[in-house]
């Protein structure tokens, strides 16, 4: 198993236990860097194409333009990635 399906499986395994949580507050936060390691690590495997479509449906052209607030789903639909 590579770092990013690695990482992916702890990021499903986040996001599930946060969607059985009912409050906003208790679902889980990425930091930039959380989040831009994981997509490196995806775009390694082969999915830059995947990961630019990604941030553009944000309508942003890099990472770091993206609203810290959008970090949450923007990992839901890359940990998709792997299937």
């Amino acid at each position: 198993m590579n770092i990013a399906e690695e990482i992916g499986n702890h990021v499903l395994a986040i996001l599930k236990l946060a969607n059985t949580q009912p409050e906003e507050s208790t679902k889980p936060e990425f930091t930039f860097e959380q989040v831009r390691k994981y997509l490196a690590g995806l775009s390694k495997d082969g999915y830059t194409k995947q990961i630019k479509e990604i941030i553009s449906s944000y309508g942003k052209d890099k990472l770091s333009e993206v609203d810290p607030k959008d970090y949450r789903s923007l990992m839901e639909a890359a940990g998709k990635l792997h299937g």
